[in-house]
C-alpha cells in the first residue's frame, strides 16, 4: 500500500499536472472491498445528508476527525497531535482509519451518505473532485478570507491550484476545500554497498556536479546489473507516478495544457516512454516490470529503487545495507519530478463549521506538520524555510535535500481530473503503458490508439455509444477483469484468455487495478456510465453490497440449466455467500458468481533462525499434534532472543490476523447468523487477550501497526503469519530457507480464515448466457491450476486433481500446511448481508489496535467494543 504526498513550486507547471492518488492504496496484500452502482447514479450533492450530532448537552462540542495511517507509529503521532490542541469549548475525537480489507474512501462515502461521518477528514489529492463535485465538501472560502494572517500562499501552488477550483467556473483561487497535510517527491533509494561494489560512478556526486542524467543513469544501473543474475541495476512499481516521470522529462505528459483531453501520444509523450522501455527491454538493467521491486531493493538486490518518501520508513526497518537516496535524472527536457499530496477537507454537513475549519488550520501548522514529518514518510506542506530545515534533520537518508530538490525540479502536480474520471483514464493508461514496457506492444501501435481509448475518459466524450444493437454482425465481444499483483498474473491471465473458446465470441481481458486507484472504485464509476466489463472478479467481502445494489447477475437459473453443474464442485464457504438471497434469507437460491481462488493463512518460517535458535522445529511440532499456543510462544521466545533486532512473530494490522486468534479461542467477529457483533462473547475476549500477551507480556512480536513483511523478507522475523499470496514475495526475495507451518492450535482446536474472491457477471451484461460460458470456463479446475502456479492462491474447485497438482508448485516444500487450514475449522471471509462490512471493520480495527499495542485494557474494550460495533448492522 502506498499513499503520502508531496509538493510544488511552479504554478504553471500545475496546468500541466497529472491527477491521481500516488500512493492509496498499495501494494498488494490487501484487497479493498468497495461497492458500485450499476443500476443507480452515483450520488450527488442534491442528495439529503443527515447533519453530524449536536453538541453535547453541557456545552462542549465534539469533534471527529480522520486519517488513514500506515502504522502504529502515526496512530501514536496523531493522537498525540489531537491530545495537544487546544480549541475553547471543543473536545476532539481522533479516530485512525483505513484498513486492509475496505477502501478508507468508501467508508467515508457509506458514512456521508448515512450521516455518520467525521467532521475533518483525510483525502488523497486524486479524489477533491469527486468529494467536491459531489457536495460532500465544506468550500471553506469565506472562513478562510475571513481569518487573521490566513493565506493561500503559505501553502505550495500545485496542491492550492486544486483545492481552491471552482467547477462551476472553472477558475481558481474561488474556493476553498481544505488544506493540504503533507507532500512528496519521488527520489531514487541507492543501494551504496551495491554501487561501490560496481565500481559505478555515485549518483549523489554526478547530482551535485550537474552531471546526473539519464546516460549517466544507464551507466550506473548497468555496471549494477552486472554484478549477478539476481542483481538489479534499476527497480520501480507499476503504477501512473513512475513511468509518469519519464514521460513528463522527455517534456511530454498524460494530459493536454489545460488537462481537458489526452496527451499521451505527442511526440515528447512518446520519447519518454520510449526511453523507458528500452530500460526494460534494450539495457535489460530492471526488476521485471510489474513485479514489486520494494521486497528486493529491501533484500539487497536492487541497486536504484524509484520511490517516494513513504518508501523511507520500510528502508529504515528493514535495509540491511548502506543506502541513501538522490533526485531523478535530468531528461531531455531537463530536471523533472512529481509533487504528491493529500489533504484536510470539512464534511458538507457539519454541525460545527466554524470550529472544523479552526482544526484544519490547527492540523496543518508548521509545529504539527514537524511532528507528522519526522516518522519519515511525508514532507511539510508549507512554504516555509524552517520546516524546510526541520525535515532535513529527520535521518536516514542522510541526503534529505534531495526529496526538496524534487519540489523545485519542475515537478507535475498530483491531482484530481476535474475534466473527466481520473480512474478511467488511468484503467485505460496502465495496461498500454505496462504492454509497451513489457514489449508486447511498439510505441507506433501504442501512439496509433492510446489517445482514442483515453480521451473516452473525459467528460465531453466518455459517454458510452448506445447503438440499440443486442448482437454483433459476426461475433461478440466479451470484456473481462481481475486485479493481478503483476505482470507474470498478467501473461496467465492473457493466456488463459486466448486458451478459451466459445463459439462466435472474442474474449477481451483487462488487468484491472493500480497502486494509484481502487479497482472496485474504476469498477464503480464504469458500472455507473455503463461501461463495465461483462464479467469481472471482486473480493468475497464485495458480494453482498454489489448483489444487493442490482450490480450482479443472478446465474442460478442458467446455471440450473446447465448439464454437470454442481455448486457442490466449490468450497461451501464461499458458495453460502454466492448463493445467498438476501430477500429471503436463504442460501442456495441463487448464484452470483463463482470462486476463482481460496486461501488459508499459515506461518511462514525462518528455517535459519529456527535452527540457531535451537527451539523445536513448528513442523515437527504439526505432525506430531503438538502444535499449539504454548509451543508457539516456546519458539518465538527462543527466536527473539536472538538479537534485539530478532523478532520471534510478526502479523500485519488488519482483521485477518487477529481474527484468527479470536477464532481459535472459540469466538468470532458476529453472532452465529452474523446479524449483531461477537466480538465481546468469553471466548473471543480470550483469544484476543492471548494475542495482547504476545505484544506486551512475551515481547515477541513486531510492534503492531508495522509492515512485517519487509522485516521478515530482511531475515529478521522467525514466524510471520500471512496468506498464500506471500508465497511470490518470499520466493522472489527471501536471501534464506524458509518453509510454512500451519496455524497452531487455540484453546477451541484448530482453527483459519478461507479467504475468497469470486467471478460475477455485470447485471447489465448485453450478453449474459455467453457471459456465464465464460464464467465456467474461467473457474475450471485446468484454468485454475494455471493461476495457482504462480504461487499466490489455491484452487476453489474441491478436486484432488486440483489440489494434488497445487501441491507441485514449490517453494514452499510444506504446501499442504495451506491445504491443512482448509480442513481445520476455517471461518469464510464473507460478507455482511445484514449490515455494512466497512463500518464494523472501521469500528472494530482501531479498537483491537488499541488492545494489542497497550493503550487499552480487554475489559475496557470489552465494556463499549459491541455498543460501537452494532451501529454497524442494519436497524
Amino acid at each position: 500500500m502506498k499513499s503520502k504526498r508531496f509538493w510544488q513550486y511552479l504554478a504553471l507547471a500545475i496546468l500541466l499536472t497529472i491527477g491521481l492518488v500516488a500512493c492509496g492504496g498499495g501494494n498488494t496484500n490487501t484487497t479493498e472491498n468497495q461497492a458500485p452502482a450499476a443500476t443507480e447514479a452515483p450520488a450527488t450533492g442534491d442528495e439529503a445528508v443527515t447533519p453530524t450530532e449536536a453538541p453535547a448537552a453541557d456545552g462542549e462540542i465534539t469533534l471527529r476527525w480522520r486519517t488513514r495511517p500506515d502504522n502504529q507509529a502515526e496512530i501514536d503521532v496523531y493522537q498525540s497531535v489531537s491530545d495537544s490542541i487546544n480549541i475553547p469549548g471543543v473536545t476532539l475525537q481522533y479516530e485512525a482509519g483505513g484498513s486492509e480489507t475496505s477502501s478508507y474512501q468508501d467508508v467515508l462515502k457509506t458514512e456521508l451518505a448515512s450521516g455518520t461521518a467525521p467532521d475533518v477528514f483525510w483525502i488523497p489529492g486524486t479524489d477533491v473532485a469527486d468529494f467536491a463535485t459531489r457536495g460532500l465538501l465544506m468550500d471553506l472560502r469565506s472562513m478562510a478570507d475571513g481569518t487573521a494572517g490566513y493565506s493561500d500562499a503559505d501553502f505550495y501552488p500545485g496542491p492550492m491550484f486544486h483545492l481552491t477550483f471552482n467547477p462551476e467556473t472553472g477558475n481558481t483561487g474561488e474556493t476553498l476545500w481544505g488544506l493540504p497535510r503533507d507532500v512528496s517527491t519521488f527520489a531514487l533509494y541507492l543501494n551504496l554497498d551495491l554501487l561501490a561494489e560496481s565500481g559505478a560512478p555515485d549518483p549523489r556526486e554526478l547530482a551535485a556536479s550537474g552531471e546526473w542524467n539519464w546516460d549517466n543513469f544507464i551507466v550506473v544501473a548497468q555496471a549494477i546489473n552486472a554484478l549477478g543474475d539476481d542483481i538489479y541495476g534499476y527497480g520501480q512499481n507499476a503504477w501512473w507516478g513512475p513511468y509518469g516521470y519519464w514521460i513528463n522529462a522527455a517534456g511530454g505528459g498524460f494530459f493536454n495544457e489545460d488537462r481537458t483531453a489526452c496527451g499521451l501520444d505527442t511526440a515528447e509523450s512518446l520519447a519518454g516512454l520510449a526511453f523507458e522501455q528500452r530500460i526494460y527491454q534494450d539495457f535489460n538493467v530492471a526488476v521485471p516490470y510489474g513485479e514489486d521491486s520494494e521486497p528486493p531493493f529491501l533484500a539487497g538486490k536492487v541497486g536504484m529503487f524509484q520511490n517516494g518518501r513513504w518508501a523511507t520508513p520500510g528502508a529504515r526497518a528493514s535495509a540491511n545495507f548502506n543506502w541513501d537516496v538522490v533526485e531523478l535524472p535530468d531528461g531531455p527536457a531537463g530536471p523533472s519530478n512529481w509533487l504528491f499530496w493529500g489533504a484536510y477537507v470539512v464534511n458538507a454537513n457539519t454541525a460545527h463549521p466554524e470550529e472544523a475549519w479552526q482544526l484544519v488550520q490547527e492540523l496543518t501548522q508548521a509545529e504539527t506538520q514537524a511532528k507528522i514529518a519526522e516518522l519519515g514518510a511525508n514532507v511539510p506542506s508549507r512554504v516555509s524555510q524552517a520546516a524546510l530545515d526541520a525535515f532535513l534533520t529527520f535521518t536516514p537518508p542522510a541526503n534529505n535535500q534531495a526529496f526538496l530538490n524534487g519540489l523545485a525540479r519542475n515537478p507535475a502536480t498530483e491531482g484530481p481530473l476535474w475534466a473527466g474520471s481520473w480512474p478511467e483514464f488511468d484503467a485505460i493508461m496502465g495496461p498500454a503503458v505496462a504492454a509497451v514496457l513489457n514489449g508486447e506492444m511498439t510505441i507506433d501501435e501504442y501512439g496509433a490508439t492510446i489517445c482514442d481509448e483515453a480521451n473516452k475518459a473525459f467528460t465531453a466524450g466518455g459517454a458510452p455509444t448506445d447503438t440499440g444493437a443486442t448482437e454483433p454482425a459476426e461475433t461478440i465481444t466479451l470484456r473481462w477483469r481481475t486485479r493481478p499483483d503483476n505482470q507474470a498474473e498478467i501473461d496467465v491471465y492473457q493466456s488463459v484468455s486466448d486458451s478459451i473458446n466459445i463459439p462466435g465470441v472474442t474474449l477481451q481481458y483487462e488487468a484491472g487495478g493500480s497502486e494509484t486507484s481502487s479497482y472496485q472504485d474504476v469498477l464503480k464509476t464504469e458500472l455507473a456510465s455503463g461501461t463495465a466489463p461483462d464479467v469481472f472478479w471482486i473480493p468475497g467481502t464485495d458480494v453482498a453490497d454489489f448483489a444487493t445494489r442490482g450490480l450482479l447477475m443472478d446465474l442460478r437459473s442458467m446455471a440450473d440449466g446447465t448439464a454437470g453443474y454442481s455448486d457442490a464442485d466449490f468450497y461451501p464457504g464461499p458458495m453460502f455467500h454466492l448463493t445467498f438471497n438476501p430477500e429471503t434469507g436463504n442460501t442456495g437460491e441463487t448464484l452470483w458468481g463463482l470462486p476463482r481462488d481460496v486461501s488459508t493463512f499459515a506461518l511462514y518460517l525462518n528455517l535459519d533462525l529456527l535452527a540457531e535458535s535451537g527451539a523445536p522445529d513448528p513442523r515437527e511440532l504439526a505432525a506430531s499434534g503438538e502444535w499449539n499456543w504454548d509451543n508457539f510462544i516456546v519458539v518465538a521466545q527462543a527466536i527473539n532472543a536472538l538479537g534485539d533486532d530478532i523478532y520471534g512473530y510478526g502479523q500485519n494490522a488488519w482483521w485477518g490476523p487477529y481474527g484468527y486468534w479470536i477464532n481459535a479461542a472459540g469466538g468470532g467477529f458476529f453472532n452465529e447468523d452474523r446479524t449483531a457483533c461477537g466480538l465481546d462473547t468469553a471466548e473471543s475476549l480470550a483469544g484476543l487477550a492471548f494475542e495482547q500477551r504476545i505484544y506486551q507480556d512475551f515481547n515477541v512480536a513486531v510492534p503492531y501497526g508495522e509492515d512485517s513483511e519487509p522485516p521478515f523478507l530482511a531475515g529478521k522475523v522467525g514466524m510471520f503469519q500471512n496468506g498464500r499470496w506471500a508465497t511470490p514475495g518470499a520466493r522472489a526475495s527471501a536471501n534464506f530457507n524458509w518453509d510454512v507451518v500451519e496455524l497452531p492450535d487455540g484453546p477451541a482446536g484448530p482453527s483459519n480464515w478461507l479467504f475468497w474472491g469470486a467471478y460475477v457477471v455485470n447485471a447489465n451484461t448485453e450478453y449474459p448466457e455467453q457471459a456465464w460460458q465464460l464464467v465456467m470456463e474461467l473457474t475450471k479446475a485446468e484454468t485454475q491450476a494455471q493461476i495457482a502456479a504462480l504461487g499466490a492462491n489455491v484452487p476453489s474447485r474441491v478436486s484432488q486433481a486440483a489440489l494434488d497438482a497445487f501441491l507441485t508448485f514449490t517453494p514452499p516444500a510444506n504446501n499442504q500446511a495451506f491445504l491443512n487450514g482448509l480442513a481445520r475449522n476455517p471461518a469464510t471471509e464473507g460478507p455482511l448481508w445484514a449490515g455494512s462490512w466497512p463500518e464494523f471493520d472501521a469500528i472494530m480495527g482501531p479498537a483491537v489496535a488499541a488492545v494489542l499495542n497497550g493503550e487499552m485494557t480487554v475489559d475496557e474494550y470489552a465494556a463499549t467494543i459491541c455498543d460501537e460495533a452494532n451501529k454497524a448492522f442494519n436497524p
